[in-house]
This record gives structure tokens, C-alpha cells and sequence, in this order.
């Protein structure tokens, strides 16, 4: 992968973590605490896998583009 794809990639996987995370924010009030439960678990499963299988690897390939907030 060359960097400006490198770079798409970055910003489409932060974005969707970002809309996760919002989700997580909407759905609260309007879910059973389990049910909360088992999304926030399923949010950060997914948000994981997206760090430790694409980011990850990414920012070790093209150290410039990992956000400081990853650090």
C-alpha cells in the first residue's frame, strides 16, 4: 500500500471509530443496561480488531500518519 492510500485508509477507520463511539452516546438512554452491555462490548470488539488489524500495522509502515492521540 503507498502512503496516500495508507492515508484513506487512516481516516475512513478513524472516522467510523468516531461513529461508534457516537453511537455508543445515542443508543444509551434509549437501551436496557444488558442490552448497552452487549453493544459497548460489540463497539469496542470491532474498534479493536480495527486497531490491531489495520491501523496498527499501518502507523508501523508509515509512522507520520498516526494521530497523536493514538500515542
Amino acid at each position: 500500500m503507498n502512503e496516500k492510500s495508507a492515508e484513506i485508509v487512516s481516516r475512513e477507520m478513524l472516522g467510523i471509530a468516531a461513529k461508534l463511539d457516537e453511537s455508543m452516546a445515542l443508543l444509551a438512554p434509549h437501551l436496557s443496561e444488558e442490552d448497552y452491555a452487549n453493544y459497548r462490548g460489540a463497539v469496542g470488539e470491532l474498534m479493536g480488531r480495527m486497531l490491531l488489524e489495520f491501523l496498527n500495522p499501518l502507523y508501523k509502515q508509515y509512522p507520520s500518519l498516526k494521530p497523536e492521540q493514538l500515542d
